[in-house]
């Protein structure tokens, strides 16, 4: 369930949740077809459209590395059993790039320059759409230095 206050963008058009909802697009050609079936997983798609999203830093495209989603088989040594996708938008990220942001949330936020330890998981988005979470591991030294 969602709670918003309706209001009237720039160009008037009337925001509401349904608006926000239907500017999602159609889920039927999404990378896993079932994903409307699954509530948990629908929902959490839905409720990135309705989180804030601060601006922490700007990156290149060749600081993009992509790389392939952790797949196994549903029966251990059986391909026809199909796949099971373990990551499903999960990234990881750097720790150099994670102090980095860390480091300039801490300086436009308050509350969060007490915090000394940074986060290990940041919801991102990319070219403008939020698309899902990076990790970073950091080791016990690169934490706070």
């Amino acid at each position: 369930m969602w709670f918003m206050r309706p209001f009237r963008n720039d160009d008037r058009v009337l925001v509401d949740p349904a608006f926000i909802i239907d500017s999602l697009g159609d889920f039927a050609n999404a990378p896993d077809p079932k994903l409307i079936y699954c509530p948990g997983r629908y929902g959490a798609r839905i409720s990135q459209a309705f989180t804030s999203t601060d601006s922490g830093v700007s990156i290149q495209p060749e600081e993009i590395r992509e790389m392939d989603d952790i797949e196994v088989f549903k029966t251990p040594g059986d391909p026809s059993s199909g796949k099971w996708n373990f990551t499903d938008g999960v990234g990881k990220i750097s720790p150099e790039l994670a102090k980095l942001i860390w480091d300039t949330m801490r300086e436009r936020r308050r509350n969060a320059r007490r915090v000394r330890i940074p986060p290990t998981c940041f919801q991102i988005r990319f070219q403008g759409c939020k698309v899902g979470m990076l990790l970073c591991y950091f080791s016990s030294k690169s934490i706070l230095t």
